[in-house]
């Protein structure tokens, strides 16, 4: 009788056990509604499984430009759902070389359609050179932005330049013109510099500051037009590296 039951769940908490044996159920307890057998019988059918021993350790993947497009457990598939998946393009890959793919083994591998795992090939000189390029742009890019924003010298000192640098100097500007022009002289602030010093400024002496920066800048953009230009231009790695921001 054990088995012939196909079905079976213990509820330990209500005090019941239920099996369905060839169909019929069969409740361990009285005073069962017809819908708590059901429910009991739902989970149980849900932790029962069918696996196919067949396929333990295997994997089913469909490769796709030497990666891992999808990816299934060979073993929970009959032979033949696995028949059907092979027939759609996929490979069965075992436990080793399924290893390799994910990274648990020494450098990077791909599959191939037939299924062949392989290491990663090194790349050519021309690949170097195609990524080497965007990487040196990009890093010409950050080194002028840096620059843009770097402390500017002006008359023997150094002014900041950044966003809130930036911020003050344009509302001291403006509040110094108004004052200049309430009291038909011109007016002054105390600024303190980048390297730490007092100094009285004016609104001129904050718009040369401004102007300063603004010459700094286009020579920055100039350079940096002529450097992505080196690097566009250069044929291998080592002209790429050698490239650099100079003004």
């Amino acid at each position: 009788m054990r088995d012939a039951i196909t079905c079976s769940y213990h509820d330990a908490q209500n005090g019941f056990w239920i099996a369905e044996r060839k169909g019929y159920f069969v409740a361990f307890v009285t005073g069962i509604s017809p819908l708590q057998i059901e429910t009991a019988l739902a989970k149980g059918r849900r932790k029962e499984k069918i696996m196919n021993d067949k396929r333990v350790n295997q994997y089913l993947i469909l490769p796709e430009a030497g990666q891992r497009k999808d990816t299934k457990l060979a073993v929970e598939y009959d032979e033949k759902q696995i028949a059907e998946y092979v027939a759609n393009g996929y490979v069965i890959v075992n436990q080793a070389d399924f290893n390799k793919l994910i990274g648990n083994a020494d450098g990077e591998y791909l599959i191939a359609d037939d299924g062949t795992v392989y290491p990663k090939p090194a790349p050519t000189d021309a690949e170097l050179l195609a990524s080497a390029k965007p990487a040196k742009i990009a890093e010409l890019k950050a080194a002028r932005d840096s620059r843009e924003v770097e402390p500017i010298e002006y008359a023997d000192n150094l002014y900041d330049y950044d966003d809130k640098a930036r911020e003050r100097i344009n509302a001291a500007i403006i509040a110094l013109d108004v004052q200049t022009a309430q009291t038909k002289a011109v007016a002054s602030i105390d600024w303190t510099t980048a390297d730490n010093a007092d100094v009285k400024v004016t609104a001129d002496d904050l718009r040369c500051v401004i102007a300063s920066v603004a010459q700094r800048s286009n020579a920055l953009h100039i350079a940096y037009r002529e450097a992505k230009d080196n690097v566009e231009t250069a044929t291998t790695v080592a002209d790429v590296e050698a490239v650099t921001l100079s003004l």
